[in-house]
């Protein structure tokens, strides 16, 4: 009897193991559901964004910033053209005008 009552007791241990493993699992699935969902709305949502509209507002920003720093140079009495120069570096004005001397050597001059 003794090990009839251990046997049952030992079967319904594993039982509420498995129970229990069970409903972790069920939870994991769930929370799984929950994430991948989100991640598909997300996923539309940046696919019904119109990249050439970021880029068009970047631009804008940028041109806004340059010319508050224009303004902010001609209110203190600066030269805005001289400060911006400032953030060039000899590197950058040599590339530059090798590139507009290559631009230069493209136009067509015309009937000759």
């Amino acid at each position: 009897m003794a090990d009839m009552a251990n046997t049952e007791q030992i079967s319904n241990n594993k039982a509420d193991l498995w129970k229990e493993k069970l409903e972790k699992l069920s939870k994991l699935r769930d929370q799984s559901k929950k994430d991948n969902r989100l991640d598909v709305y997300a996923e539309n949502e940046k696919r019904k964004e119109n990249p050439k509209l970021q880029i068009r507002q970047e631009r804008k920003r940028k041109e806004a910033e340059e010319l508050l720093a224009e303004a902010k140079a001609e209110e203190k009495g600066e030269d805005f053209i001289r400060i911006k120069a400032y953030s060039w570096s000899a590197e950058d004005v040599e590339k530059w005008e090798e590139r507009q001397k290559e631009k230069e050597s493209r136009v067509d001059k015309g009937f000759t």
